[in-house]
């Protein structure tokens, strides 16, 4: 292999003389392994780098069989007979999305330096055997990792700044799209696992941190708590208060439900299905919990108690409904209805329509009184 750097130009000349062409598979060209590129992604990976941000990641070419003997390697200059072809084996959405760079958006790119490999392969089939490597066995970075990097980021450079780029292109929008909530949601993660008063105190497992006592991992911990963070009620609220209300939450549940807490990984209360139910629940909880004559929240241990407590008596508030399935020993009757997004809303779904019915019960003992 040759380690090098060719010119954006180059690269771009050689894609439309199709110097450098992409072995695309169809039904007349069997051998071939790769897709044909995403115009979208190409344009997006453009305005990307127009926006001067920098490109590390090198590509891959290949010169197949035969030619590749006849390429001349010297004093450090890899000379290639210009009636080689040389093919895209990795990276052509970068190489198209200088293309598109410099002919659609006219960029002063022309000197860029694109890194670059260069391999001699015996045949197409050892082109396709590196693609399929390469791409099925390289890892994204962890979502948590990814979650923390949003959160210095918000930091560093504000949600306004980080948007206003994003909507430019010169910002991905895939991985900033949940910065609005996200590093809040990291934030009030850190706070609860970290207070000795919460529940949830060592709970809440970081990324690359051994925690014996931790039931959930912080990336299902921050994602359930979507619903609590875009309601428009809750969303301007800083990650303290948010953090609080939540401890009182959870205070009120252990009350609900002591055995679950007194052995949490026996139950799927601290696990992924009790945090994306109990969340998703919340706003709905907290609608019972306003002043009556002011209309403000009173978002207290509590207030949150008394209106859990309502539901004391519904099959799917018991302990025993959320023990966890164990060596062979079915669950309880939440935990084998399973850990799906649906399963999760169902549940909700449940538990809303029990209070709201009890709520009403209420309301209707209440207007038969006469005093």
């Amino acid at each position: 292999m040759f380690v090098t750097a060719l010119k954006a130009s180059w690269i771009a000349k050689a894609l439309e003389s199709k110097r450098i062409k992409v072995d695309i598979w169809k039904p007349d060209n069997p051998d071939g392994y790769q897709r044909e590129h995403s115009k979208r992604r190409s344009r997006e990976y453009a305005r990307f780098i127009a926006a001067k941000n920098i490109s590390p990641p090198s590509i891959l070419l290949s010169i197949r069989g035969a030619d590749g003997k006849r390429v001349v390697y010297k004093d450090g200059y890899l000379e290639i007979p210009d009636d080689i072809t040389l093919y895209l084996v990795d990276g052509q959405h970068r190489a198209w999305g200088f293309y598109y760079c410099l002919k659609e958006r006219r960029a002063n790119l022309n000197d860029f330096a694109i890194p670059t490999v260069i391999m001699l392969s015996d045949d197409k089939y050892e082109e396709a055997k590196q693609f399929v490597i390469i791409n099925k066995t390289q890892k994204g970075v962890r979502t948590d990792l990814a979650e923390r990097f949003l959160q210095q980021a918000a930091l560093k450079e504000g949600y306004a700044k980080i948007m206003e780029d994003v909507a430019k292109g010169a910002l991905p929008r895939k991985i900033f799209a949940d910065i609005e909530w996200r590093p809040k949601a990291t934030e009030i993660a850190d706070i609860l696992n970290n207070d000795p008063s919460s529940p949830w105190y060592q709970r809440i497992k970081p990324p690359n941190v051994s925690q014996p006592e931790a039931t959930v991992r912080q990336k299902s911990f921050t994602d359930s708590l979507e619903p609590i963070l875009r309601h428009p009620d809750f969303k301007d609220l800083d990650a303290e208060t948010i953090a609080k209300i939540l401890n009182n939450y959870w205070r009120a549940i252990k009350d609900l439900m002591p055995k679950a807490f007194r052995s949490p990984k026996d139950y799927v209360v601290q696990k992924t299905t009790g945090v994306f139910v109990f969340h998703g629940l919340l706003p709905t909880i907290a609608k019972y919990c306003r002043d009556p004559k002011t209309g403000t929240y009173v978002l207290t241990y509590g207030k949150l108690r008394d209106i859990l407590f309502k539901l004391k008596d519904s099959e799917y508030l018991k302990a025993e409904a959320w023990k966890a399935s164990k060596r062979g020993i079915p669950g309880g009757k939440v935990a084998l209805m399973g850990t799906s997004q649906k399963t999760f809303r169902t549940l909700r779904s449940i538990l809303e329509k029990e209070l709201e019915d009890r709520m009403r019960e209420e309301e209707e003992v209440r207007k038969r009184v006469v005093v």
